[in-house]
């Protein structure tokens, strides 16, 4: 007897086990915020006028979107909010860290970088004041829509005319003086014509070249940099900042310009 129960239970198992399986496939990141995320305490005492915000439809390249959600303290004592934490690391929340009196009003700023994240947009924000350390006083959301870049460099984010680059800062920390170091910079030439790059007035620790001595139309390389620390002066210490402008590209040379610091222990 106790054996056709036990093998009741496991054909019961392997019959509910696949339901599960299917319903935690369809669930949405609204649900598993909600179940991730503390309830928030009823009938707070921080009023928000708006819980939830929602932004038009905007490109994935668009500038941060920011909404305001308005608060009033009904209480009848002061309340402070002593953090702000959201979903994504897309989200960043400003507000007053100051108590806030009885009757007083204030704002929550929240800014949304759209650029990593396109699709729908569901997240959560969660207020936390000196009414609870662990449950949070306000659950606040923002929804919208991202439309996905069509930009084929956009993994190069940084424009100086027609060459891409993943950035416009390389630092060399230099802890021999007799060292020689080279840092690089991945890039691309968006243009629609062949690119000879050259760097004017460097020091003579410095060196410019390119991995390729003309970038092609739509092809990729490396800007590298060479430190010579046995050419570098005696007198030198600390941080060096120096600009280098680029030659061989369109536009201002503040628009051309890559910055190297050189720590000097």
């Amino acid at each position: 007897m106790k054996r056709l129960y036990n093998l009741y239970c496991l054909c019961l198992f392997c019959t509910l086990y696949p339901w599960k399986i299917q319903a935690q496939e369809g669930i949405s990141r609204r649900a598993l915020e909600e179940l991730a995320e503390p309830d928030p305490l009823q009938q707070s005492a921080l009023f928000f006028n708006i819980t939830e915000a929602q932004f038009p439809k905007i490109p994935e390249e668009h500038e941060p979107v920011t909404v305001e959600y308005g608060y009033v303290n009904r209480s009848d004592k002061p309340l402070t909010i002593n953090k702000v934490t959201a979903s994504c690391g897309c989200i960043a929340a400003n507000y007053d860290k100051l108590p806030i009196p009885a009757g007083g009003k204030g704002t929550i700023k929240v800014s949304f970088k759209p650029k990593g994240y396109s699709g729908p947009i569901y997240r959560q924000i969660l207020v936390y004041t000196s009414l609870s350390a662990d449950r949070p006083t306000a659950r606040l959301t923002l929804t919208g829509e991202v439309i996905a870049s069509t930009d084929a460099w956009r993994g190069y984010p940084h424009k100086l005319g027609a060459l891409r680059t993943r950035q416009r800062t390389i630092s060399f920390g230099v802890t021999d003086r007799s060292a020689k170091l080279a840092e690089v910079i991945a890039c691309g030439n968006s243009g629609k014509v062949p690119l000879s790059l050259s760097a004017a007035g460097l020091p003579p620790y410095l060196t410019f070249r390119t991995s390729h001595p003309v970038i092609e139309a739509g092809k990729e390389a490396d800007l590298i940099f060479l430190f010579d620390g046995s050419k570098l002066p005696v007198e030198e210490k600390g941080t060096i900042t120096l600009p280098v402008v680029l030659t061989g590209l369109e536009g201002d040379p503040e628009q051309r310009t890559i910055t190297l610091v050189i720590k000097l222990d």
